[in-house]
């Protein structure tokens, strides 16, 4: 019989995947359980939702106003496509814990407990820097013809930067072990 090559870099996962005399695989890797227990990971996981809903919402309502600054300038459109793909990204790793349960799989924990500080962080630098951009662009541009919709454009990225670090802060706050 044939010996398998074990994998390495991105895919170094599959070694703890195992055919069974099915044919099927079988992960036989580590686990993570949520050390607070099952009720409690849904209130947490709801909390981690309900403030991450919140900045997405906001980021979206903020992506349809008709702001100059967002259909005219770099300055302001690069940040908040950052800011966008952060919390995509945060999103995508919330998703992962959520549907993994009370016990993840060592590579869903790696690639997504551990990694949201690091996307929420994005996500929350492209929020101020939108905001940032936006001021300049105020300031060398002027208010558009409508200065309220440029002004719940700035005031809307304070907020996704909150929601963000509400999620990262609750996040931060679930525990779990092998």
């Amino acid at each position: 019989m044939k010996k398998e090559k074990k994998k390495k870099g991105r895919r170094a996962y599959l070694n703890d995947f195992q055919k069974n005399g099915a044919g099927g695989y079988v992960y036989k890797g580590d686990l993570y359980r949520y050390t607070a227990g099952e009720k409690q990971r849904k209130k947490d996981l709801l909390l981690l939702w309900v403030w991450y809903a919140s900045a997405v919402i906001v980021a979206i309502a903020a992506g349809c106003l008709p702001a100059e600054g967002l259909g005219r300038s770099a300055l302001v459109l690069l940040p908040y496509l950052v800011e966008v793909g952060g919390l995509a990204a945060v999103g995508w790793a919330l998703c992962r814990i959520t549907a993994g349960g009370e016990l993840l799989r060592a590579y869903v924990y790696e690639s997504s407990v551990l990694k949201i500080n690091r996307r929420a962080w994005v996500a929350m630098i492209g929020a101020a820097a939108t905001l940032v951009g936006g001021i300049i662009f105020i300031s060398w541009q002027g208010f558009c013809s409508n200065g309220a919709v440029d002004l719940a454009f700035l005031v809307m990225h304070p907020v996704v930067f909150a929601g963000v670090w509400g999620a990262k802060k609750q996040a931060g706050k679930m525990k779990w072990s092998k």
